[in-house]
């Protein structure tokens, strides 16, 4: 008695098919490009702009702290520079912080899906954004202001650096990790910029060099900040 192989079915056929179909994966065509990686939503953008600008901030204000340490007579001429250098980040961060304010109180979906920052974080950056717009405010009216208003301004440029001082302590206990992480993300995928990745680090990279030219401006006319700060 002789058995008969039954016929294979149509499916049966389909995966005899591929499995001897050679694949086709990224490897086996390597003159295809890599994938980019996704661009980050509006709200991870911004809020990788808001770290990378704060990081350059901290850099700088870590500079600053410097000059003082090493005293006045030594390194007053670059502690001006290193404050002129601070405004244009600072007025990125500024942008950044308010534009995510603005969505949220407006409405916007995705902010409000992302939530507010913490009562307490944002009460501390409040006062600190006031500071230290007061602070490098001083600076302008002790290099550019006239003599009445310097030795005012100078007060209040001591003033608001030792508020912004004991004010930033917590801040960067609240905030430094997740900004390092927002900052390395976004520097690991510049490979695969998108034109919103490139406008980021456009932005941060312009802001360092409108405040390196605000310092080689504006540093020489600092002569009456000297003169306060010794007193005579």
């Amino acid at each position: 008695m002789s058995t008969s192989t039954p016929s294979p079915t149509a499916a049966d056929q389909t995966a005899a098919r591929s499995a001897l179909r050679p694949s086709r994966g990224r490897a086996d065509r390597p003159h295809l490009p890599a994938r980019r990686l996704r661009s980050p939503s509006h709200v991870e953008a911004n809020a990788r702009l808001t770290g990378t600008a704060g990081i350059v901030i901290l850099t700088l204000l870590i500079a600053e702290l410097v000059t003082v340490a090493l005293g006045a007579a030594s390194a007053l001429s670059l502690h001006v520079a290193i404050g002129l250098m601070l405004v244009p980040p600072v007025l990125v961060k500024l942008a950044s912080t308010t534009w995510r304010m603005v969505n949220y109180y407006r409405g916007a979906a995705a902010y409000k899906r992302r939530g507010p920052p913490p009562t307490l974080a944002r009460v501390l950056g409040l006062i600190l954004s006031v500071a230290i717009v007061v602070l490098l405010g001083s600076v302008g009216a002790l290099i550019l202001g006239p003599s009445s208003l310097q030795r005012t301004a100078l007060q209040v440029h001591k003033l608001s650096f030792y508020l912004a001082l004991l004010l930033i302590l917590p801040h960067l206990a609240m905030h430094l990790t997740k900004a390092i992480q927002l900052t390395v993300r976004d520097w690991l995928n510049r490979r695969g910029a998108t034109l919103l990745t490139r406008a980021r680090w456009t932005a941060v990279a312009g802001s360092l060099l409108l405040g390196a030219l605000l310092a080689l401006t504006l540093t020489g006319h600092a002569e009456p900040y000297l003169h306060h700060y010794y007193g005579q």
